[in-house]
């Protein structure tokens, strides 16, 4: 029997209600795509071994798609071979020069755990109730790994950090017993189990980050680690279910309840369901178990409708304004110009995550000024002759200028009013950070008068909830600003019509995107960033988008209000996670 005896049977219904037993999360395989592109302009010699490899992993995730229901092909054999092919893929790409795979985020390991994870899955389908053969023994034999590198020596700082990582998965060990043996009926609370995942998070932070060579030696350490992952993830799905039911049933009761004398109570007790859901929706995409993705739909749509709620209480114009958007997203630009900005909290100290999540929320999202004012495109004072010809130039952007100053487009947002809320990143990784951060300022919700100091606390609050690993990943972009209580809305793999559409309802949108072509770059591998998209600048009659003003914090001096022409943000748009985060 089983080790974990609850654990088969929550394994085996995730695989049997959901798809994602077949289908992987978009980052990780685009990421990888890019790696191989990038290894083999660094590596020539190595390039048909890297696509080897990363068609290898292709192929044996295509097969695991045979897992995804019931089928005769998918028998313990099967599921035992693709285990035996991820080890040997892995021994590959070990064996490559590391220029050909020094990649920050490792996609092909990656996608070797994804692999991992997807026949965790495929296993408890076809043997429930068997140890999961492969992670037998990984408990016992994690602590000899970690034994091993620390007898090396000189390997003192690698030693303590991985046993860190060891004391770290085997809490999460012990405690996912606890949740596993636990009645059906008597589960795991949001927070029981969202303190198991910061614990996750945390174990495997030095794996990520360790050398070839102590990774090599650590596999063990790895699978124990990510076998807690995959326990966790189910354990979340299954109170995830939960939580997007009764997100649903709650901004429905308020719908029903509009002027109720306690909508205001019960709006915060939805906005607080909408929380535990959105963060447990972004632990069960980073552990790389794409199940939400049907439920992310259903908190956005949820989100979207508890913001007309929130402005509907707020009152006035405001709430004016979110009925008229909800029912006519197209005409977003004439609606918010003429909203009333309601009134928002004086920004205090900056509170803990989790107390901010907790805390009354009645501001209403900023809507556009009547005559918003952008910076210009290009500095100067140009003549009449001057902008006649930059209406017919081959330059993007002077002809974007020219049209912008002769009266041919108008712009939505505020990339002016929101032009001051950016300050350059004080670290290369904290892109994201900031980007929140800018988010939080203008909603009053962190002061503005200290950008670095509230940087660095931010910093360390996405740190402690697990949302922060050399870089924000793309699962838990807007997850700080969830956690300070405010309501948003996130897609990944989406086309950049449905980032411009956000754009068009005049909030702000936190992107992510390749710099790379932002900056002018010609780096081999892709520059994942993060940046505040403020406004879009539109062309009358055709209604075309012309292009988008960004905040900027990879610069310094930071870009502020930054114009990127519609062509050169497609390419960074493309070349990434094409995700983005809409703040509502």
């Amino acid at each position: 029997m089983s080790r974990y005896p609850a654990l088969a049977l929550f394994m085996a219904l995730a695989a049997s209600r959901s798809s994602a037993a077949g289908s992987s999360p978009f980052d990780i395989l685009a990421a990888a795509a890019a790696q191989v592109r990038a290894g083999c302009k660094a590596v020539p010699a190595s390039c048909i071994e890297l696509k080897a490899i990363h068609a290898g992993y292709l192929a044996e995730l295509g097969k695991l798609d045979k897992c995804a229901a019931p089928t005769k092909e998918c028998t313990p054999d099967f599921v035992r071979a693709t285990f035996l092919a991820a080890e040997a893929l892995d021994q590959r790409e070990y064996a490559l020069p590391f220029e050909a795979r020094n990649h920050d985020t490792r996609p092909l390991l990656r996608m070797s755990l994804l692999l991992s994870q997807k026949a965790t899955f495929a296993w408890a389908a076809v043997a429930p109730g068997n140890a999961i053969e492969v992670f037998a023994g990984v408990a016992e034999f994690a602590p000899k790994e970690v034994d091993a590198l620390c007898r090396i020596g000189k390997a003192t700082q690698a030693c303590t950090a991985a046993n860190n990582s060891l004391s770290n998965a085997q809490l999460l060990d012990t405690l996912l017993l606890q949740c596993e043996n636990k009645p059906a009926d008597e589960p795991c609370s949001f927070d029981e189990l969202d303190s198991r995942a910061e614990i996750a998070e945390t174990a495997m932070k030095f794996y990520t980050r360790a050398t070839k060579d102590e990774q090599y030696q650590l596999t063990k350490l790895c699978s124990f680690i990510k076998y807690g992952q995959d326990r966790l993830a189910i354990l979340m799905d299954r109170d995830l279910q939960n939580q997007v039911a009764g997100l649903e049933k709650g901004v429905a009761d308020l719908t029903s309840r509009h002027g109720a004398v306690d909508a205001q109570k019960r709006f915060q007790e939805v906005l607080e369901t909408y929380r535990q859901a959105s963060i447990e929706a972004d632990r069960i995409s980073s552990f790389g178990y794409n199940a939400q993705q049907s439920n992310r739909e259903r908190i956005n749509a949820a989100a979207t409708q508890l913001a007309v709620i929130r402005s509907q209480l707020a009152g006035g114009a405001a709430g004016d304004a979110a009925r008229a958007l909800a029912s006519d997203p197209g005409n977003a630009g004439a609606v918010l110009a003429a909203a009333y900005e309601g009134p928002r909290p004086n920004a205090g100290p900056l509170q803990t995550a989790r107390e901010a999540a907790h805390i009354d929320r009645v501001s209403v999202p900023a809507p556009s000024p009547a005559a918003p004012v952008a910076p210009a495109i290009i500095a100067g004072d140009p003549s009449f002759v001057d902008i006649a010809r930059g209406l017919y130039s081959n330059d993007p952007l002077k002809r974007a200028d020219a049209r912008r100053r002769a009266g041919l487009s108008y712009t939505v947002g505020n990339p002016g009013g929101r032009a001051p809320l950016v300050h350059a990143q004080g670290y290369p990784d904290t892109c994201a950070i900031v980007a929140q951060q800018q988010v939080l300022v203008d909603r009053g919700l962190v002061p503005g008068n200290d950008p670095a100091g509230v940087e660095e606390r931010l910093g360390r609050q996405a740190v402690n909830r697990g949302f922060f690993l050399d870089g924000t990943p793309t699962a838990y972009s807007g997850s700080l600003l969830i956690e300070h209580g405010l309501i948003v809305t996130k897609s990944a793999g989406a086309p950049l019509d449905a980032m411009d559409s956000a754009v068009r309802r005049g909030g702000m949108v936190i992107a992510g995107v390749d710099a790379r072509y932002l900056w002018g770059k010609t780096a081999p591998a892709s520059l994942g960033h993060a940046i505040l998209v403020t406004g879009v600048e539109i062309e009358h009659g055709s209604g075309k988008t012309v292009g988008y003003y960004i905040n900027d914090s990879g610069k310094d001096p930071p870009s502020r209000g930054l114009f990127i022409p519609i062509e050169t943000f497609q390419k960074a748009w493309d070349a990434h996670t094409k995700s983005y985060v809409e703040v509502r």
